[in-house]
């Protein structure tokens, strides 16, 4: 039979793993607030047995570890709905701000051409009458004010669109260099034998915020997530992450008056990123 340490000592191991399993839960009702926290659930495995005095004794159970309960395909589902998500709401707020230019207010373009026509028709009807005359050049005015004023709120909302890309593309390139590294640290933890769900938390965590500025698609390989975006361009392959820069226009464009070096805009259909980028990998 076996003796009265070794069923000391199953009964240590069996407590020792209660409580790391009891310090699992308390720690996942703690961080049950906490971005991107993945709730953690303990993986207990049996010891292997030993023979004594002619008996098979058992050797007791031990916790093997603890393990992240992760659903790729909802994390996935929930990235793809997040870019969208965003790119409604980057294309809305754009879209409100060129909306104040042509609302109507008296002085903006669809009154002041209105104005324009009917002082026209009253000229047709009076073309000698001095006072009509003056009329028609005043509407003039007043419309060529409006168109003025409408360009310069258009451009100033180009500006500011620019101004937007060039910081969402800054963020990017932070958040694909923090995912790297994380993929970096994930690869060397299975020969370490430590558990990776911390840094798989930070990482998931930054994938998401990744997906609000711009459309991505993520991959699971040996070395980590692989990162595109939307349209194939490579954002974090395992521990390497892509420098990317917003493209302007090389050329002058005559079709659309597009002045070499303007940041091109509303070219490229993802989140809150709304101009075209290209990214190369360093």
């Amino acid at each position: 039979m076996a003796g009265l340490n070794t069923s000391l000592t199953i009964g240590i191991q069996a407590l020792e793993a209660s409580q790391a399993a009891l310090n699992a839960t308390s720690n996942n009702i703690a961080n049950a607030n906490t971005p991107g926290y993945t709730r953690e659930v303990p993986q207990f495995s049996e010891n292997a047995e030993t023979l004594s005095g002619g008996e098979v004794v058992g050797g007791g159970v031990s916790l093997g570890g603890l393990q992240s309960v992760r659903d790729e395909l909802l994390n996935l589902q929930i990235q793809q709905q997040t870019s969208q998500q965003s790119s409604a709401d980057t294309q809305s707020a754009s879209l409100q701000q060129i909306q104040t230019n042509f609302a109507s207010t008296g002085a903006d373009i669809a009154s002041t051409l209105t104005a324009f026509s009917t002082s026209l028709a009253q000229l047709s009807a009076s073309p000698s009458n001095t006072a009509v005359q003056q009329g028609v050049l005043e509407s003039g005015q007043n419309l060529a004010e409006s168109f003025n004023s409408t360009a310069n709120g258009l451009t100033a909302a180009q500006s500011d669109a620019d101004s937007q890309v060039t910081q969402t593309v800054a963020q990017v390139n932070t958040l694909t260099q923090q995912i790297a590294q994380l993929n970096g640290q994930l690869s060397q933890l299975p020969q370490s034998g430590q558990n990776g769900g911390t840094i798989q938390d930070q990482r998931d965590e930054l994938v998401q915020q990744l997906s609000t500025l711009t459309g991505i698609s993520v991959s699971q390989s040996s070395d980590g997530e692989t990162i595109t975006t939307a349209n194939g361009s490579p954002l974090v392959m395992a521990a390497r992450a892509s420098h990317c820069r917003p493209l302007q226009a090389a050329t002058v464009c005559n079709m659309c008056s597009i002045p070499q070096g303007t940041t091109l805009l509303l070219r490229y259909k993802g989140a809150s990123l709304a101009a075209p980028f290209r990214c190369v990998t360093r």
